[in-house]
């Protein structure tokens, strides 16, 4: 059997993936977060860099509307925690820092599964993760950005 087929018969059911996909996945979305996060580094002009060059634009929400969107910081928080720095983070874009903080502890535990091969080790409840993911994205996404939109906006101007 070859490998699209078995992706195949993974997709439509017939067969359960590996035990240590998911695990595996985690890892690599994990230490993919952390290695971007640091690719970047933040400049003193409240921009982001990317091998010496100024990395993006002003949004074109704010460009729009003269209000930041939801992921506005975004990059910034990210490139920030990465770097320990989780106050300034968080006062980029507190959903960012959350959302980085939740994908790297993702990529540790994905890794202590691989190495130890208990592929539930430290498993978390479903209503913990979905509980999580819910106020994520209700508070910490969408109810920071409505809180800048009524004129608390954090962000300094590039």
């Amino acid at each position: 059997m070859s490998a699209v087929e078995t992706m195949r018969d993974i997709a439509y059911g017939r067969k359960s993936p590996p035990r240590w996909m998911w695990p595996a996945f985690l890892f690599v979305l994990g230490a993919g977060t952390l290695f971007v996060s640091l690719l970047f580094y933040p400049g003193g002009d409240e921009w982001t860099y990317l091998f010496g060059m100024r990395f993006g634009g002003e949004c074109s929400i704010v460009q729009a509307t003269g209000h930041p969107c939801p992921s506005c910081g975004m990059t910034r928080s990210w490139v920030h925690v990465a770097r320990g720095q989780v106050l300034t983070s968080a006062m980029y874009n507190l959903a960012g820092t959350t959302l980085w903080m939740w994908l790297v502890f993702g990529g540790f535990l994905g890794g202590v599964r691989l190495v130890t091969r208990d592929y539930r080790k430290w498993q978390m409840p479903y209503r913990l993760v979905a509980g999580f993911g819910l106020f994520w994205m209700i508070a910490l996404y969408m109810g920071v950005w409505v809180v800048r939109l009524f004129g608390m906006n954090p962000l300094p101007t590039p």
